[in-house]
């Protein structure tokens, strides 16, 4: 938020004094952060949480280390033209931002684990099914193919079900998601919101501050999330039924008494319908009543990038619990993958995933694998 405020405020226009464009900046260059509340904004400036941080950097509230600045004493505008941004949001969507950039890629390589440990139909990926589509489906197809590359299916399947024909084409819609995502946060991280505008000797009264641009895009990004969430749960599925894998019922060593991996579809489900609940657009919110009338309309771009925060955590959890699965599916099977890049994803996630069929308590598989897929240390 502060690195956002500070660009912001460094492009001109908000005629703050330079004292405190220091100020703000000398405290992210010493690791500072202010105590921040989420809530109190509704996308039409985060007002309550940069009121926060003002209060902060002028020295009547602690940062979080609980330490306090010397006084920096606040000119005409300043105390106003602080405030007037939705630094929170944009920054919190950042953070979210970069994130995803790991995990989009990641889930596409457990993706392809699991491809090939049912032994699934490569010629869903075929260049030229993709090539009239959209520009994501056409990239994860592409990185799909390169994964599985040397990999040769050995059934004779004439179609796969959805989890696996569809890959593409849903990976596709978060990449695409995605790259929308950040065209509007370049935007939104580089230009003047303020209310006024300085122009020379002119101040210009603006609606800048209105967040929907990113609201919108962060409402369709839940989507994509939700989708993505959705195929990688039923991958999980696929991999746990003895008709699609060829192996035990759950992945159990000793079906019956033991549940094998049973539990993860309870786990994924339970993502998958929470994420279902947060693809609802915050923007559609957007009725309000606030200083008596004059504020009758707001974007919720805040809501909506707490609601993508907890989404993406969502999306690990669905795509660890799929990589423990896809890496058991493999050691019971008792082959190692042939597709080049699957083999080196299998590799890593296999040199940290505990081997071992019986029955035990999966939290700490499922938190390497989600902390696996969130640093992305698979290709």
């Amino acid at each position: 938020m502060l690195a956002v405020r500070g660009n912001q405020i460094a492009a001109g226009g908000a005629g703050v004094h330079p004292e405190l464009l220091d100020a703000l900046v000398d405290a992210l260059n010493e690791g500072l952060a202010p105590g921040i509340r989420e809530l109190g904004s509704l996308g039409t400036s985060d007002l309550t949480s940069l009121a926060e941080a003002g209060l902060t950097l002028i020295g009547e509230r602690p940062f979080v280390d609980g330490r306090r600045r010397s006084r920096v004493p606040l000119g005409p505008r300043d105390g106003l033209m602080l405030m007037g941004s939705n630094a929170h949001a944009i920054g919190e969507t950042a953070l979210c931002s970069v994130d995803l950039s790991r995990l989009i890629r990641t889930s596409e390589t457990c993706a392809a684990i699991a491809f090939e440990a049912v032994g699934a139909n490569p010629t869903a990926l075929d260049a030229r099914v993709h090539a009239a589509r959209h520009p994501g489906q056409v990239a994860a197809a592409q990185h799909l193919r390169g994964l599985l590359g040397g990999y040769e299916s050995p059934f004779q399947r004439l179609q796969d079900s959805y989890a696996f024909r569809c890959l593409p084409q849903v990976a596709g819609v978060l990449r695409d998601a995605h790259e929308h995502l950040e065209r509007v946060l370049r935007v939104e991280m580089n230009s003047a919101t303020e209310n006024s505008l300085l122009f020379g000797d002119e101040a210009l009264t603006t609606g800048n501050f209105h967040a929907a641009p990113l609201a919108v895009a962060l409402d369709h990004m839940r989507n994509a999330i939700s989708q993505a969430a959705s195929l990688s749960a039923a991958r999980l599925s696929a991999l746990m039924n003895p008709e699609t894998s060829g192996l035990s019922p759950f992945l159990a060593e000793n079906p019956g008494p033991d549940s094998g991996l049973m539990t993860f579809e309870y786990t994924v489900n339970s993502a998958a319908g929470e994420l279902r609940l947060l693809a609802t657009p915050a923007a559609s919110q957007s009725a309000v009543f606030i200083s008596q009338g004059v504020e009758n309309h707001a974007s919720f771009a805040s809501l909506a990038a707490r609601q993508t925060t907890r989404a993406v955590g969502l999306l690990a959890s669905v795509v660890g619990a799929e990589l423990v699965a896809a890496v058991r599916a493999f050691r019971m099977h008792g082959a190692l993958p042939t597709g080049r890049g699957v083999r080196e994803a299998f590799d890593a996630a296999a040199r940290r995933l505990p081997a071992g069929f019986h029955d035990r308590p999966l939290t700490e598989d499922l938190d390497t694998a989600t902390d696996l897929v969130l640093r992305e240390v698979l290709p």
